[in-house]
């Protein structure tokens, strides 16, 4: 079976909320003021989130109950990723800090830049996002 490679999606950067498009300006200022609260989330080796907090969930449109238990890989944009090889990689690592593609509730994907490293105990990994879009 063949896999897609990954292909990295294009972002607009911006310096300041202004100078983004009148019409995301609201959102991005949501989305902000969100990321300053508690985002982390925890997913053991099995890439089963353990433990997510209400702001995380809230970025891809679902409840902390509908994740929890949940592998990562269900709400991964389809093809956007190998899943084996990144976890593999970031396992041996130890950490990463990278893009990542989830869907949203809503069927859109939402890129978020996430910074993620293994806990002492080297069964979970604490992933906390930087940045949504």
């Amino acid at each position: 079976m063949s896999k897609k490679p990954y292909v990295r999606p294009e972002i607009t950067k911006y310096s300041r909320i202004e100078d983004m498009p009148v019409s995301q300006q609201a959102a991005a200022s949501e989305i902000v003021e969100k990321l300053a609260k508690d985002y982390d989330s925890i997913v053991d080796r099995d890439r089963r989130w353990v433990s997510v907090s209400e702001n995380f969930a809230s970025i891809l449109g679902y409840r902390v109950m509908d994740l929890v238990g949940r592998r990562v890989d269900d709400f991964t944009t389809p093809g956007s990723m190998d899943l084996d090889f990144v976890f593999d990689i970031f396992f041996r690592i130890g950490e990463m800090d990278r893009l990542w593609m989830f869907k949203h509730n809503s069927g859109k994907s939402v890129v978020v830049r996430y910074r993620a490293r293994l806990t002492d105990e080297f069964s979970f990994a604490q992933v906390k996002p930087l940045l949504v879009a």
